[in-house]
């Protein structure tokens, strides 16, 4: 392989949105990964996500036996980053784009004219990447022995050029070349509480230690990207910052938002006025997941000059609660206020007591309980000066704990439940698909976001 000359640096490839040890595995110089699975599980967006992160523009081969390579660049239009635009208009006249070249329609070559173009490329250039899609389509007209003879030889040339191999297959089932790469992961559909989620399962990586074996993921907006674990590192407050509350949420006259897109469209706009919703927790979550998950509408409520008591939450500390409450910041005419057994004199300025005659004019109140604990309903609290009863009361509860009247009288029943170690969040009523919890940090305090499984 050609050094690289002096003050050239070479780009490092980025794989986001893949599993972290199969991006430790595609960041090596050479290597063949077989990435297998049944119809229409992915395999093909996986290649092309690769490809777009290693972007090796001249040095790449895609042999399709499956799509033609138009229909593969209509269906995926950000393809055209990879292969170029056909037809590209020089002068007065056309030239067939360069790039092109390197996506072949290969549906109706034999196989020895296939393994002829990949022989080609290898001696030819320098560190290819050569994708056949999918190989099994060779073996039609070709023994397995000499389909395995030639792929040796194939993978003694990757060797020696530096190349990159990548076969799909299209039977999970097959373990024919298993044994000839370095590198195989699976693609599968499972189904969890009644919804579909899509999963790639790390068979083989050499070199690579595998932490995690399996990984969920989306094809949302035509691209691979898998789901992070769930750990409680995810839930700790480090050095954290107030929050910059930005401007509320639009409101309509009978809902609030929940302050997450996606689940605000399938909510028709969010948790209705005057109700009671109810948020119901795996009980293998920790339970902070929940006070995470309501920070977004804690944060709508406030920023909207609005009011918000919280109760202690089973299972939660005290001294994490009060951080929780005082991470929203004091520059707001909203108040964040704490009850509950062991919270008297935390939370903001002190906690309910100093809310004797502040009730902001016109403000609403947001209500957060706990489902095992003592209070479930307004009519136990002690409110602020002016206010009636809540605008809105949200209850959190644990999978098998819940009362059946808090169930029955719940407007909304969403489920935040922890599959393969990703936790994921659904409405059961109404029925909505599933969404991937993404945690993140924002000045020191944990966040959350949420992804379509599609």
């Amino acid at each position: 392989m050609v050094g690289k000359g002096k003050g050239e640096l070479e780009k490092k490839p980025v794989f986001e949105g893949l599993p972290e040890e199969l991006a430790e595995f595609l960041s090596k110089d050479t290597y063949s990964l077989l990435v297998k699975g049944e119809s229409g599980t992915g395999k093909t967006l996986l290649a092309l996500t690769i490809l777009k992160a290693l972007m090796p523009i001249d040095n790449l081969l895609y042999l399709s036996t499956r799509t033609s390579p138009l229909q593969l660049v209509e269906n995926y239009p950000w393809t055209e980053e990879i292969f170029g635009v056909p037809n590209t208009p020089v002068g007065g006249g056309t030239k067939e784009n360069e790039g092109w070249e390197t996506l072949v329609d290969a549906r109706l070559d034999e196989p020895n004219v296939v393994f002829e173009r990949i022989t080609n490329v290898l001696m030819d250039r320098q560190a290819p990447t050569v994708v056949i899609d999918s190989w099994e389509s060779l073996s039609d007209t070709l023994g397995s022995e000499a389909l395995r003879t030639n792929i040796r030889v194939l993978q003694t040339w990757r060797e020696r050029a530096g190349a990159r191999f990548i076969f799909v297959g299209e039977d999970p089932a097959s373990t024919a070349i298993d044994f000839m790469v370095e590198g195989v992961v699976v693609l599968k559909e499972r189904i969890a509480d009644g919804r579909r989620l899509r999963e790639v399962v790390l068979s083989k990586l050499h070199g690579v230690k595998i932490n995690r074996p399996s990984y969920f993921f989306t094809l949302q907006e035509g691209t691979f990207t898998s789901f992070p674990g769930y750990s409680p590192e995810d839930l700790a407050f480090r050095n954290p910052l107030p929050v910059r509350l930005d401007r509320p949420f639009r409101r309509s006259a009978s809902r609030f938002p929940t302050g997450y897109s996606p689940l605000d469209s399938e909510l028709d706009g969010g948790y209705q006025a005057k109700s009671t919703a109810l948020i119901e927790l795996d009980r293998r979550l920790d339970p902070r997941v929940g006070l995470i998950f309501l920070s977004r509408t804690v944060q709508d409520w406030l920023a909207s000059g609005d009011n918000v008591f919280l109760q202690r939450v089973k299972g939660v500390d005290a001294r994490y609660l009060n951080q929780y409450a005082r991470s929203f910041g004091s520059g707001t005419k909203g108040k964040v206020a704490l009850f509950g057994k062991g919270t008297a004199g935390i939370g903001h300025r002190g906690g309910p007591e100093t809310w004797k005659g502040r009730a902001t004019k016109g403000a609403k109140t947001l209500l957060v309980v706990d489902d095992s604990g003592p209070a479930v309903s307004t009519e136990k609290l002690t409110l602020p000066d002016g206010v009636d009863r809540a605008d809105l009361t949200i209850v959190l509860g644990r999978s098998g704990e819940v009362r059946e009247e808090t169930a029955e009288k719940a407007g909304v029943h969403l489920k935040v439940i922890e599959v393969g170690g990703t936790i994921f969040v659904e409405s059961d009523h109404p029925w909505s698909a599933m969404y991937a919890v993404i945690p993140g940090v924002t000045s020191g305090n944990p966040t959350m976001r949420l992804e379509p499984v599609v």
